[in-house]
């Protein structure tokens, strides 16, 4: 089924951006409202990504959803939004009249066409067309209207469903399209279980339920589920207490226990999600699943206060090292006193059954806890991404012994994440003394709660795309606007918006990348010199580069590297960027007011992300990738010499503001300097030596842009989760 710049015939199609993948997709929410919008999945066996053409003359066309019946593609009723033309709504046609038409206007070059609406009320104007271009909000890919405008944006291709094999997606022939199978004679079913396993990087090897039989390796009916399995979830609530009855909260964990998710139970869940794959309407679950953690105030406060052995965790709360990670701005009040004694996460697939099942656990617990639970929610967002438009979640480690690694996957020994078992770094050096016995199969989790400025991440990439990423990074390669603009933001990520690493394409969003054999099968060794221009295909300073990072032997050692690794998983909180959001950012910019941690909030209403992660050592894991990974100017080291690449973009604290007022010194013929500072801080005199460095001349500055950071901690907390069998102790 090949790509054409225009329909020939009336019939079913899929309709995308031409040299870019993004497909047109049908989407509705709960008030009836109906977009075209786009996505990267290319999906020829889901309705919503079907649109039915039907010729009216020989380049005009009307435009159905195959998702909805009697609707067709128009306009929205506002036409003051995005480009201020309005966005491709999903409308029933008034009574007596016919769907609104369309027309194909082929480029100069005959590989794609321009979409416009045929006698649109405004065409006076200019051509109206149906554009790619995003407003301020990344994440919000409705379709829309622009006036003329740039037509790298404006140029779409179509695939006639009912036409013959083959594959012609608009771009020509690439160096890996040899050896690449045609996606188009995939099986269906496969790429519905390929997309899934996508989001689910974990697979049991088949002798994994025996594992208690192996001292070596966790047992997957004591270590709770969300630890390395990780919960299937659309909805979260996370709720965290402070315990005023010890007796009585103990008594009421027996009557809680029968919710706890093992491992076991959450492989189980998450096998008969994938047996119900092919059947329509499949792929989602309804499972729901618990787990509790506690602080170290929250063990002693039951009389579990012997020391779990590591120094993080047993010296207190996590706000006690809020200055290590560098967090300055205001801590959430839950956060802020330190006092939390535990949480409970609750997950599931629909929002009323999670809400349900919180209440009923909270219930338990009334007699026990100080107050009521201070309870913070999380979904899935549409689009299954972050708020920032990046898909989350796709490296993992594979635990050795326990989980299947797909290529390029990190394996580590099972104790870098769950206790008592090789790879923990206690119990490996049977010097030292051995954590207590009912450490065996916990973990240590880490929350955070991420507040992410949405708008100005977005306002950021548009504003400096053109000073950061060449039209042309290599003699072969030329990239038009769009594509720079998504290339800078991947940049800051090392991944573009679909996971994509740039170390496997550094150019283009391909998606051959996406099949989890491919996905993570990298180290980042360059092949001769990078971009050609002596740049890495993904720079140095980005977020995945700075926190997994690969192949630094012999400078760092893979043992080392693996010992840092952690199981991620998060889950968005908060609204979608709304209009109201949009225009109150506006005039935020139309007034010259800067981003202040004051001003924020009110610009970006609360939403991000609430993270978490699991490790048997914080020290190794989470405090290690957050303080000597991504708050390290120097790290990776890529040489014997410390190189400053600078913070991680995404999650690294804003250094502090320079000295604006220029010393005057003497610098020698090599710009050797030595400087006498006085810290305002302690009012101690200190000696800076290193090497001066020109600030960039007039001519330089339009291609110089300041790193800013969009990322802001509210706070959190690290608790223990303990196995179940632990759970069943304290319970009495």
């Amino acid at each position: 089924m090949s790509w054409t710049p225009a329909p020939t015939t009336s019939g079913t199609y899929n309709v995308k951006a031409f040299s870019s993948n993004a497909y047109w997709r049908y989407a509705s929410n709960n008030s009836g409202d109906q977009w075209a919008k786009t996505d990267d999945y290319d999906a020829m066996d889901d309705d919503s990504y079907k649109w039915t053409i039907t010729l009216t003359s020989s380049n005009r066309f009307t435009i159905e959803p195959v998702a909805s019946e009697y609707t067709a593609l128009g306009i929205s009723a506002r036409t003051d939004l995005y480009e201020g033309y309005g966005y491709a709504m999903i409308r029933s046609p008034r009574r007596g009249t016919s769907p609104a038409e369309w027309q194909a206007m082929p480029g100069s070059d005959g590989k794609y066409s321009r979409i416009s609406m045929v006698s649109h009320p405004r065409a006076a104007e200019g051509s109206m067309v149906l554009d790619t271009r995003l407003s301020y909000n990344s994440a919000d890919k409705c379709i829309h209207f622009s006036k003329d405008g740039d037509t790298n944006f404006q140029r779409w291709v179509f695939r006639n469903l009912d036409g013959s094999e083959g594959r012609d997606d608009g771009k020509g022939p690439t160096t890996d399209d040899t050896d690449k199978p045609s996606k188009d004679t995939d099986d269906a079913d496969a790429r519905r279980k390929r997309k899934y396993l996508e989001r689910r990087a974990l697979r049991l090897l088949p002798d994994t339920l025996t594992s208690r039989k192996n001292s070596l390796l966790p047992d997957i009916d004591n270590v709770q589920g969300d630890v390395f399995m990780l919960f299937p979830k659309r909805f979260e609530h996370f709720m965290f207490f402070i315990i005023s009855d010890a007796a009585q909260f103990k008594r009421n964990l027996a009557t809680y226990l029968p919710y706890v998710t093992s491992a076991h139970e959450t492989y189980n869940n998450i096998n008969h999600i994938h047996e119900k794959l092919p059947a329509p309407g499949g792929g989602e679950h309804d499972h729901l699943s618990s787990l509790i953690a506690f602080s170290r105030l929250g063990l002693n406060k039951i009389g579990v206060n012997a020391a779990i052995r590591d120094k993080f965790f047993d010296e207190g709360s996590m706000k006690n090292k809020a200055y290590l990670m560098g967090d300055r701005a205001q801590w959430d009040d839950v956060f802020d006193s330190g006092s939390v004694h535990g949480v409970i996460m609750v997950t599931a697939k629909r929002q009323d059954a999670c809400k349900a099942r919180a209440e009923e656990i909270q219930r338990i617990f009334r007699n026990s806890v100080s107050g009521s639970f201070v309870t913070m929610e999380g979904r899935v967002r549409p689009d299954e991404r972050e708020f920032f438009g990046w898909k989350d979640g796709i490296s993992q480690p594979a635990l050795e012994g326990l989980i299947q690694p797909h290529a390029g996957q990190v394996v580590v020994p099972p104790g870098v994440i769950v206790m008592g078992y090789p790879g923990d770094p206690v119990f490996d050096d049977k010097r030292q003394l051995q954590r207590p016995a009912f450490t065996k199969d916990g973990s240590l989790l880490v929350f955070r709660k991420l507040e992410q400025a949405v708008l100005s991440w977005a306002d950021y990439i548009q504003t400096n795309y053109h000073r950061a990423v060449e039209k042309r990074p290599t003699k072969d390669v030329e990239l038009d606007e769009h594509t720079r603009m998504e290339l800078f933001g991947a940049r800051q990520f090392g991944r573009w918006k679909s996971g994509v690493p740039l170390a496997l394409s550094p150019y283009a969003d391909d998606p051959y990348y996406l099949d989890p054999e491919r996905i993570n099968n990298f180290d980042y060794k360059e092949d001769g010199a990078g971009d050609g221009v002596g740049r890495p295909k993904c720079p140095y300073a980005a977020h995945i580069r700075k926190t997994v990072p690969r192949g630094l032997d012999p400078l760092v050692s893979r043992e080392f590297l693996k010992a840092s690794m952690v199981v991620r998983t998060g889950i968005p909180y908060g609204p979608e960027v709304s209009d109201e959001d949009k225009q109150k950012y506006a005039q935020l910019k139309e007034d010259n007011k800067t981003r202040t941690p004051e001003n924020q909030k009110y610009e970006e209403s609360n939403r991000g992300l609430l993270f978490t992660c699991y490790q048997s050592s914080l020290a190794n894991g989470f405090v290690r990738q957050s303080i000597d990974f991504a708050n390290n100017d120097f790290w990776p080291a890529t040489s014997i010499l410390p190189t400053n690449h600078g913070q991680d973009p995404i999650i690294g604290g804003p250094p502090d503001r320079l000295q604006e007022s220029p010393i005057v010194a003497k610098l020698t013929s090599d710009r050797a300097i030595q400087l006498k500072v006085t810290s305002s801080a302690d009012s101690r005199t200190y000696t800076v030596q290193g090497f001066a460095r020109a600030d960039p001349t007039a001519l330089d500055k339009d291609k110089e842009f300041t790193q800013d950071f969009f990322v802001t901690s509210r706070g959190g907390e690290w608790f223990f989760v303990p196995g179940i069998s632990a759970l069943r102790e304290w319970a009495r």
